[in-house]
């Protein structure tokens, strides 16, 4: 390979600036260091050897709103020295229009051809081709964007990129034109000086233009107002007649400036034509409107990004009590399967195609990454106030937390914890700079320590000199939301949600052998309550199935239990509601019931009378199995009653029990005999230790084999001894020998 020293150093100069750069946008993108990996990793040819590249190099970022993924192809083209070779198109923007984009690229991209660009076609979402029930849109808008996937190239007409609208117009006038020239018009000097109405009759279907602007001056042409006229005197009134768009006339002007030398004299002249100068004037116009340039962007680096909310399972979930870690945790099993799927719903298969299969995957944010983006926040908050008023700020870890609290909505990414700070920070620094310029210690106040009280819902506020002496404090009334919400009322209404999701959560620990990830005695959505979160594996079994079922029943169980059943909660038939549907599906879907054949829907060849039969046989499976399922309930937490009370009563103080706190709680008053020894609990990843099972399948078949083999080898061995012994043709030790091995 030939590469000159020069070169050579130039490819390790630019592989050190993305290598910084890799660096660089992990430490400002929390989160985000696999996403940054792999985009780094697709740029990494296209940056250092752009010359190879012989067609673009697509990259696709999917994810839901407010995980950085704009922000991060900005930050990128700012540290590799792209931010002037940094072109952003939003692709709802070009849907409608059929020339917007060339145009666009016409203007933005010119001078860009056949060198390497850095295109983001965002929103893409938006420029889906088929509709929510599949059928095919008209998207002509975006048609150039699919080319430049494809090869990079694309084709814009040279005069302008409304080219192809007046085509249509320029040729239809041509048609009509020389079709009056065939039944006798003639034209003096751009004058109808014969068959006038002919020329009428062949343009009337033409939509009648009343009013042009030109250059800033109105002129006014009706031709239904001037029907016993027998001239047409210029090329405004001819226009008129003939319906030719203002536009066009334009552009008809524009181009021949470039001939005449101004506007007026086009005007001068075409008004000298006769009707044969003026068909091959428009036609030579028709030759040049045609012409097309062809635009080369095959070395260019196309970022597609767009929001696909569907694949993120729960994402129309807003409840800011949503486990993250979870949300985190289910998104990270989303995979480019999971995306084509989805755009599948979007667009044609071979649109598909042309994205290619860079498909990288945005995950949710887990509480861990949050609580890091609101530090980092707060850390510029407080170098800004460093650099530009020489002030020290302190943030307790009570505000970080306040700011989680109130800010974080798992489905929503990042931009309600930015407009979160905005509210619970910056607009208490005007209110703290106020207050030390009023005070008589200003000129020693060097640093405030800045924490949050939750009884009271106020912000301390201390005021320090250099030596970290307090001078003054003072308190800042903080106006919460969403927190506020989430704190025990310790009344009738909790105490009956902690018993309820009491019932659950016992029921899966002891039937399902899961610990719930939390459980919630109060919920900031009024609808919901309370809730257990429980991760069941993917793959359920008829023994999961059924008990799941019967944790179903845990909240309606729990209240008859310890409240009687006129007490029962309208909550509780949710529980019954779930349950049946679990229980039909159990049963009519899955065949659980023993019967192979499916009757969930209808089958057309079944008799109608013999599916009756069949439906209210399974029906009567359904029953009996949602009553042996309720009644197990019940009997597990009878079992249980203390257990259930204990659990009640801290849920009744507390609105949250963690996964570690279930546990201690499980362990302590369950009298179901499980202890911390049995390893009892399960994690739903390995739920069914399947590969321990093979491993000793595989044991014990092989076991059985070798059992077998050295009985085989006993029956040989002593069958050969024989034999030998009659040939004399061994020896003792070697019948030992051959009999030790065995």
């Amino acid at each position: 390979m030939k590469i000159s020293k020069q070169k050579s150093n130039q490819i390790n100069k630019k592989k050190e600036i993305l290598k910084n750069a890799q660096i660089q946008l992990k430490k400002e993108f929390i989160g985000l260091d696999n996403i940054i990996d792999e985009i780094i990793n697709c740029v990494e040819p296209w940056y250092l050897f752009p010359e190879g590249q012989f067609r673009p190099t697509i990259i696709n970022l999917w994810g839901m709103t407010g995980t950085g993924k704009t922000s991060i192809i900005n930050r990128l083209s700012d540290l590799i020295d792209f931010n002037k070779k940094t072109f952003r198109f939003d692709a709802g923007d070009y849907c409608a229009s059929d020339t917007k984009l060339k145009n666009d690229f016409s203007n933005s991209l010119n001078k860009h051809q056949n060198k390497p660009v850095i295109l983001t076609f965002d929103e893409f979402q938006l420029a889906r081709t088929k509709d929510e029930k599949g059928i095919e849109q008209n998207k002509n808008g975006i048609r150039a964007v699919w080319d430049i996937l494809d090869s990079g190239k694309i084709k814009i007409y040279k005069l302008s990129s409304n080219s192809a609208f007046y085509l249509s117009d320029l040729e239809y006038v041509i048609n009509k034109l020389e079709t009056c020239i065939e039944q006798g018009v003639k034209i003096y000097n751009g004058v109808i000086v014969q068959n006038i109405e002919v020329f009428d009759t062949i343009f009337k279907s033409l939509k009648v233009v009343t009013q042009i602007i030109f250059g800033g001056e109105t002129l006014s042409s009706n031709a239904n107002t001037n029907k016993n006229s027998k001239i047409y005197d210029n090329l405004f009134v001819f226009r008129a007649k003939t319906g030719m768009d203002a536009n066009l006339i334009y552009n008809l002007l524009l181009i021949d400036k470039k001939r005449f030398g101004s506007n007026e004299k086009t005007i001068e002249i075409f008004n000298k034509f006769n009707e044969i100068e003026t068909l091959n004037y428009l036609q030579e116009l028709l030759i040049e409107f045609q012409q097309q340039i062809d635009y080369d962007f095959s070395k260019s680096l196309i970022f597609v990004v767009g929001n696909l909310d569907e694949v993120y399972p729960h994402h129309k979930d807003i409840n800011p009590d949503q486990n993250p870690d979870l949300f985190h945790k289910i998104s990270l099993k989303i995979g480019i399967t999971d995306i084509k799927k989805a755009l599948q719903k979007r667009f044609r298969t071979e649109q598909i195609a042309r994205l290619g299969n860079n498909h990288l995957i945005y995950p949710a944010f887990n509480s861990e990454s949050y609580r890091k983006l609101i530090s980092m926040e707060l850390g510029k908050i407080q170098l800004k106030s460093k650099t530009k008023f020489n002030l020290d700020i302190d943030f307790d870890n009570s505000v970080n937390d306040i700011i989680y609290k109130e800010g974080m909505f798992p489905t929503q990414g990042t931009r309600p914890i930015f407009t979160t700070i905005q509210t619970l920070v910056d607009s208490y620094i005007c209110k703290i700079l106020l207050d030390i310029i009023n005070s008589k210690n200003s000129i020693y106040i060097q640093k405030v320590f800045w924490s949050y009280n939750y009884e009271k819902n106020i912000y301390n506020i201390k005021f320090l000199n250099k030596e970290n002496k307090v001078l003054f404090s003072k308190e800042y009334e903080v106006k919460i939301k969403i927190d506020n919400l989430r704190k025990s009322n310790n009344d009738d209404e909790q105490v009956f949600t902690s018993i309820h999701e009491s019932g659950h959560a016992i029921l899966s620990a002891i039937k399902l052998r899961i610990l719930p990830n939390e459980i919630l005695s109060k919920s900031i959505l009024s609808e919901v309550g309370g809730m257990t979160v429980i991760e069941l594996p993917i793959s359920r079994t008829k023994e999961v199935m059924r008990n799941d079922i019967i944790t179903m029943f845990g909240g309606y169980e729990a209240e008859k239990l310890i409240f009687g059943e006129d007490m029962l909660t309208n909550g509780s038939s949710n529980d019954i509601k779930v349950a049946t549907e679990k229980a039909i599906l159990y049963v009519k879907k899955y065949g659980m019931n023993g019967n192979s054949v499916l009757i969930e829907n209808q089958n057309e060849n079944i008799n109608g009378d013999m599916l009756h039969l069949i439906h209210e046989r399974e029906d009567i499976l359904v029953k009996e199995l949602v009553e042996e399922c309720r009644k197990e309930a019940g009997n597990v937490l009878k079992e249980n009653k203390l257990l259930l009370l204990k659990i009640g009563e801290y849920l009744s103080k507390e609105t949250k029990m963690d996964k570690i706190k279930v546990k201690e709680y499980v362990l302590k008053y369950n009298n179901s005999g499980i202890k911390e020894s049995d390893n009892y609990f399960l994690d739903k990843d390995n739920y069914y230790k399947l590969k321990d099972k093979i491993k000793n399948e595989i044991l014990l078949i092989e076991g059985s084999f070798k059992i077998k083999n050295n009985r085989m080898l006993k029956n040989n061995s002593f069958s050969s001894f024989q034999k030998f012994n009659k040939n004399q043709k061994t020896t003792e030790d070697s019948v030992v020998c051959y009999n030790k091995k065995n």
